[in-house]
């Protein structure tokens, strides 16, 4: 259980916002390991669930090619 509260719909805009400024200056990809760039577990699923949610509004693509495989990210 996490020992704060977490603003779920905060996170999801800051995230929003890092990808859409990654994308914005050129970039054409990134992966999911290059835009976490952390081992800690608390990280990772703080990443993942908000860029699921954003997938699922299609306000950015993730694709995976493989099992187990890098997780691709794109705004489209």
């Amino acid at each position: 259980i996490p020992k704060k509260k977490i603003d779920i719909n905060q996170l999801i805009k800051d995230i929003y916002g890092r990808l859409v400024n990654f994308f914005s200056i050129g970039n054409k990809k990134l992966t999911f390991n290059e835009f976490v760039n952390s081992d800690r577990k608390e990280d990772i699923i703080m990443t993942f669930l908000p860029l699921l949610h954003l997938d699922n509004e299609r306000r950015i693509y993730l694709y995976q090619e493989k099992h187990f495989g890098d997780i691709e990210i794109l705004i489209g």
